[in-house]
């Protein structure tokens, strides 16, 4: 039992270090703001906008088909 629990900590130790290095979360922030990661995340935010617009467009002819049906309905 004792054995286990002192390999966890170990491990646990391990990863606080790699997080707190500052040459590696230097390294990564280098990639992060890179030119070629800003246009990725440009296009991605153009189709997550595409996507979004064309859901809204769906809900509104949703709701004016349903709004359609109501109104022949009233006036039968």
């Amino acid at each position: 039992m004792k054995e286990e629990e002192k390999e966890e900590d170990h491990v646990g130790e391990g990863r606080r270090e790699s997080k707190s290095s500052p040459s590696f979360s230097l390294f990564l922030s280098f990639f992060r703001f890179s030119p070629s990661s800003n246009r990725r995340r440009k296009k991605e935010r153009r189709k997550e906008k595409k996507k979004k617009k064309k859901e809204r467009a769906e809900k509104k002819l949703l709701r004016r088909r349903r709004e359609r049906r109501r109104m022949s309905v009233q006036y039968l």
